[in-house]
Order: C-alpha cells, then structure tokens, then sequence
C-alpha cells in the first residue's frame, strides 16, 4: 500500500521488484561499519518507521566544521543511495558522493523537498513522506566516482560548513546503498551485504479465449533496460499476447505472435514512469488495437491469432525471464473483444 502523507491509498497494488543488494553492511547501527567527523550519535532516540524505538540521532558538534557521517561502499554500475531522515532539531542534510563535486542532494526535511542538487555524476533525487514527519530520501549516481556514501547535516541556509550547537540534529534509520537506478524496498543488514531475490508472479491458470479478447493492466513501470512483460500465452514465445515496457522505460507495446511468427506490433512512446498507466490490447482476428488511458493509441488490421493459450504471467513465458517490475494495481483477461466505448471507459 502506498502511504501518501499519511494516508493509506483507496487501492492497493501488487509490488513486484528485481533482485537487489543493500551495501551497507550495517544499515540501522551507524556506530559500526560508518566514520564520522564533528558528530555524536546517539543510539535508540526514536520512534522509526518499522515502530521501533531504534532511530540513531546525529547531533552536530559544537564545532565550525563539516558535520557528517560516512560510509564506504562499492559497485561500479549506476548506484543509488536512500536513508529514512526526520528532523529533530536541523531540518536539512544532503547525500555526497565522495565530495558535493561529484554529486550531491540536498533534502528539507521541514518542508518535504530536494533543496538543491548537482555534481558531475548526480543523476536524480527523491524524497518519500511517511506518517510521523519521517521521508524517505534518496540519490541516484551515474556510473564513476566514489563509492563512499557520506550523510552530511546542513543548517537553515544550505551550508555543510557550520557551527553546531552540540544538541540539535536529525534522525536516521534504514540506510542503503544499491546497483539500481532508483530505490527499491528496504533490505535491513546487520554485518553483511543482504540481497533480495527477484520477485515473480505466475502460475495463473485463467479460461483464455483464444478467437478473441482483451489483456488488461493496470500499473506504474519501473526504470528497467529492455522488455519488461505482462503476456497470456501457452508457456512459450511462440503463441502469445503481450504488453511490454520497453527501453527503461520509455515505450509501452502491444505485441501478438502466432506459431512463433509477430503477427501484431502497436509502440506508443510515453513520457514518465511516476504514474499508473491504465492499458488494454484487444485482440481478435485483423483487429488488434492498443488503448492507454482511454484513447485508442494503434490498430493492426492484419493479424492471425494465437492459440492454446492458458497461462497469465508477469514475465515473457510464465518464467523467469523478461520479468515485469513495477506496481500493479490490476490485471485482467476478457474473453470477447470489447466495444470501443467499453474500451475507453475501461481505461479512461
């Protein structure tokens, strides 16, 4: 369930992510594994989101200094690094990679905003409200540069280098370092790296027709390189419908093969991942047409269809391959092909 400043979402939706590695080795002790410079941490100061008094509190020394907290990481490919924060005192810090210089960004945790942002190798950044004033906050790093994650606290104005007053601070907990290009589900860790499986849904066993119908999907994509699928198919490549995420993210298609041969092919360019997208392929012989958010975006009128087909899955053949990531808050499968205003009220 998506919680959204408090507030739990009228649906829920089925999460379904790739495999991931936290590492951070020590992600909710930070007086191991972690540096420091000019900071007292205080352990088991708070309340955390998981409701246990657990939260470390990062206290900026009575110093003209950089007050910060440092941990040293590794991975080569796009990172992403992600920390629960509340204020308790200082309502600002900011991510660096290594230095500012190589990226950074800057989080209000008064406000719920990224303040600021740059560097060289900065690629995004997010920050997530959750109940009792805590935000999820996180930045991804193009491949290159430092591998050190640092914390670094920040006073009112925005600046790293200031004098701290030896008893205000922020609040941290559930920190993680990632080989992703955007933050997946915390992975707690306490003395090792922790890695996630990738997760699948498959299995459906629905009564496809196979003369003719409509697939239905209702779902946020992910940032993923290559196809992404949701198909009904008969387990293999050969006879199938599907809807793809193509090319990280920035194209949806429908696609029907039979007897191993495309038969169907609707590409429709889409401009943001940050949304659910409400699709439906029609499917019926010389007549497929692709529908997003209530408008016909494509036909095919020269399509042989499929047979045989009698499985549903979140991947490219009921397996684990081509596997769908995203969150989905519905999918289903009709068995007669639908009226074109039953379609855009469908998806509208």
């Amino acid at each position: 369930y998506d919680i959204t400043n408090g507030v739990v979402e009228d649906q829920p939706h089925l999460l379904l992510e790739p495999s991931s590695t936290n590492l951070v080795t020590f992600s909710e002790d930070f007086n191991n594994g972690w540096s420091v410079n000019q900071t007292t941490r205080v352990a088991n100061a708070g309340i955390c989101p998981d409701g246990t008094n657990n939260a470390f509190n990062l206290i900026a020394n009575a110093t003209s200094s950089v007050h910060l907290l440092s941990f040293s990481g590794t991975g080569t490919n796009q990172r992403t690094m992600s920390i629960f924060a509340k204020q308790n005192g200082y309502t600002r810090f900011r991510f660096n990679t290594g230095s500012s210089g190589l990226g950074f960004a800057s989080f209000n945790l008064a406000n719920g905003t990224v303040a600021s942002t740059g560097g060289t190798f900065f690629n995004n950044a997010k920050i997530e409200s959750l109940p009792n004033d805590w935000y999820r906050c996180s930045m991804t790093m193009d491949s290159g540069g430092s591998t050190t994650v640092t914390i670094a606290m920040e006073d009112d104005a925005g600046n790293v280098t200031f004098t701290g007053d030896g008893t205000n601070g922020i609040l941290l907990w559930g920190a993680m370092l990632e080989e992703q290009s955007y933050a997946t589900s915390y992975i707690p860790t306490a003395g090792t790296t922790i890695t996630r499986a990738a997760e699948t849904c498959n299995n459906s066993k629905p009564s496809v027709n196979s003369t003719e119908g409509v697939l239905y999907a209702e779902y946020k994509p992910t940032f993923a390189a290559g196809s992404r699928q949701i198909t009904i198919s008969d387990g293999t490549y050969d006879d199938r419908i599907v809807l793809e995420c193509r090319e990280s993210g920035t194209k949806l298609r429908a696609n029907v093969a039979a007897g191993g041969v495309g038969q169907a092919e609707i590409t429709i360019p889409i401009s943001s991942l940050d949304k659910y997208y409400k699709i439906a392929i029609q499917y019926k012989a010389n007549d497929v047409s692709f529908y997003i958010d209530g408008e016909l975006k494509g036909t095919d009128t020269s399509a042989t269809m499929p047979t045989g087909m009698n499985v549903v899955s979140f991947s490219g053949r009921n397996d684990a391959s081509l596997i769908m990531t995203g969150k989905t808050k519905g999918v289903a499968v009709y068995n007669e092909a639908l009226s074109e205003s039953q379609l855009m009220q469908l998806t509208g």
